[in-house]
């Protein structure tokens, strides 16, 4: 299911308003001869219009409540950003998996890392009240390397991704995915991959629910245990 039909099915089956640029519109209600989020949303007065891509979008920023009902500003990375915050979420989100003897590199990462990181590609953030709640990377193929798959020149990379523990079970890491994955769609990307520990059992199972699946084992020489690779095809 594409972004924006992902976005109305979800405002759909909560009954909730959606906000895109700041401002909330009216709740949406689809039914079964809906052709999609674009075409309801064209019939109401005075709502956005759907013809931007979602980069451009992305560029202002895209308003959406999580599943609690908190409204949550999706954007792109903007040079005044504060990477020490975007740091302290990452380790944050990966202390789990350090304590549980993988030592992942966003567990540990300086400043300096992330940045180069965030900046390697089209980096999405969750705000909340201006605080960072969530990222994603989504990198090119040019920036990917280090086993077979990844040589392709047909994958885009999927990569630093994290959402404060706080805030995980709330679509809001669901809602990032989306975005990467439609990023690399309007990219012409035939495929996304990434990859993580394999013994992240429960990584795993979320990328696999999203239709990824398994490619091939490499093993990274930052990392202590074998990486498991995943696809999605587009």
């Amino acid at each position: 299911m594409h972004f924006w039909r992902r976005v109305a099915a979800f405002s759909a089956s909560r009954n909730r308003p959606f906000a895109i640029e700041g401002e909330l519109t009216r709740p949406i209600h689809f039914g079964a001869a809906s052709s999609g989020m674009a075409a309801a949303v064209a019939t109401q007065p005075g709502s956005i219009r759907m013809a931007m891509t979602l980069s451009q979008q992305l560029s202002t920023g895209i308003d959406l409540r999580d599943s609690a009902g908190r409204l949550v500003r999706y954007r792109y990375l903007a040079p005044n950003d504060d990477f020490g915050a975007l740091t302290e979420l990452l380790h944050d989100a990966y202390r789990p998996l350090a304590a549980a003897g993988m030592r992942f590199v966003a567990s540990h990462q300086p400043v300096d890392v992330t940045r180069q990181r965030a900046l390697d590609g089209d980096t999405v953030l969750a705000l909340i009240e201006n605080r960072i709640v969530g990222t994603v990377t989504l990198s090119p193929a040019t920036k990917t390397g280090g086993s077979p798959f990844y040589e392709r020149s047909d994958a885009a990379n999927i990569g630093q991704f994290a959402v404060s523990p706080a805030m995980q079970q709330r679509r809001i890491g669901s809602m990032l995915m989306d975005m990467a994955e439609e990023r690399a769609r309007d990219m012409a990307f035939a495929q996304v991959v990434l990859n993580t520990s394999e013994h992240a059992g429960r990584l795993i199972r979320f990328y696999a629910r999203r239709g990824y699946r398994f490619v091939e084992y490499t093993q990274w020489a930052d990392v202590n245990y074998r990486s498991v690779v995943m696809a999605k095809a587009l």
